[in-house]
């Protein structure tokens, strides 16, 4: 979240993936690569559109701007 004179300006958005393998990082959050990231933040930005929230993708992040 980024705030500008005490006012929400906007909320970036990483999608990460929990994977499960016999690594020793398992059950940990990782970035979500490319096309994974993508799919989270495009189910994220449906399911949001249902309360009025706009999730714009930008690379690969998700983006939140609050309407002033």
């Amino acid at each position: 979240m980024t705030f500008r004179n005490g006012r929400l300006r906007d909320i970036i958005l990483h999608p990460i993936t929990i994977e499960s393998s016999s690594a020793p990082t398992d059950g940990y959050p990782h970035p979500a690569g490319t096309e994974a990231g993508r799919r989270i933040l495009e189910r994220l930005r449906t399911l949001s559109a249902a309360f009025g929230t706009t999730i714009s993708i930008e690379a690969d992040v998700g983006m939140i701007r609050p309407r002033e």
